[in-house]
């Protein structure tokens, strides 16, 4: 989805429906972070969230929503950007396993 269309469906939401995506979204994220063997608490969910979408919207939004950005390095900032995510993401999987 665009930043626009995103946009255009939260402000179509009501309150419960807004609450219950928000619900199944820290659901989610959470589940991936317990899959890979990292305590999913609320602050640590919260930013798993927003970092990964981060990565998504970047890579959806180059060129049409972003045209600052340069298009062409597009895939290459993704990558850096997930590599960022898995190296932030590894200290606390060996956190885990050292309880």
């Amino acid at each position: 989805m665009t930043i626009e269309e995103q946009q255009m469906l939260f402000r179509r939401l009501s309150h419960e429906a807004y609450r219950a995506f928000r619900e199944k979204q820290i659901r989610l994220f959470g589940n991936i972070l317990e899959c890979f063997g990292i305590g999913a608490d609320c602050a640590r969910v919260g930013l798993f969230t927003n970092i990964s979408l981060m990565a998504m919207i970047v890579r959806r939004a180059i060129p049409e929503t972003m045209p600052l950005f340069v298009p062409e390095a597009a895939d290459e900032t993704v990558a850096f950007q997930i590599k960022a995510i898995v190296d932030f993401l590894e200290p606390l999987k060996k956190e885990n396993f050292c309880r």
